[in-house]
């Protein structure tokens, strides 16, 4: 079943057609688990609001078991993976009257900023290390309309090493809301590459990536 707390924070790309054509409660497949998903606010209130205390619902308001909750969070001890019940619903009450208040957030805040600037701190110690080393192949370049000077360089750098390490979360992303767009064509052509590159005998590793 689909947990709404992962719901709330993750994007699932489902193109408005879907929605329109299978309605405000749909059953998903998440890789091998299976899914029931509400994507409208009636929906949602239904099950998270004014059902919440009915045992035949609480199936609903779980999520599966799965080897990452139960080997990083103390077996599924956190928030995020504990099962729906009593326990879930202190350690919730917890955060919202002992941890996110006004006066616990605000010291969080102002650490949070020297933390931002120590960091600027140790990139900007890396840069600096960086340029010196090629500032032998650095050149001034007069055509620019504005300077561009050694803070643009090691901003742009700074570009090129977040860019480059972005996550494969936006990639796979994109992936899925291109199937769910052109369900057919799409899917047929994948799994057509997938047949012919990986075969059916084994799962896709990260060298069938390179």
């Amino acid at each position: 079943m689909a947990d709404h707390r992962q719901l709330q924070h993750d994007t699932i790309p489902l193109h408005p057609r879907a929605l329109k054509k299978y309605g405000a409660l749909m059953h998903l497949r998440f890789g091998s688990f299976l899914v029931i998903m509400g994507s409208s606010v009636d929906m949602a209130k239904h099950f998270l609001k004014s059902q919440d205390q009915r045992p035949p619902l609480r199936l609903f308001l779980d999520r599966p078991r799965t080897a990452s909750g139960k080997h990083t969070t103390y077996s599924y001890a956190d928030i995020t993976w504990s099962p729906f019940g009593v326990y879930w619903l202190q350690a919730c009450r917890m955060c919202v009257t002992k941890v996110f208040t006004a006066r616990h957030l605000v010291p969080f805040e102002h650490g949070y900023v020297r933390w931002m600037k120590r960091v600027g701190r140790m990139f900007d110690a890396f840069m600096e290390h960086v340029i010196d080393k090629h500032s032998k192949h650095l050149t001034d370049n007069t055509s620019l309309e504005v300077g561009s000077g050694r803070v643009s360089v090691k901003a742009f750098t700074q570009d090129l090493i977040a860019g480059g390490s972005a996550s494969s979360l936006v990639t796979v992303e994109w992936a899925v809301s291109e199937l769910l767009r052109k369900p057919a064509a799409v899917l047929d052509r994948a799994t057509e590459e997938l047949d012919r590159l990986v075969g059916r005998d084994r799962w896709v590793t990260e060298k069938d990536m390179v």
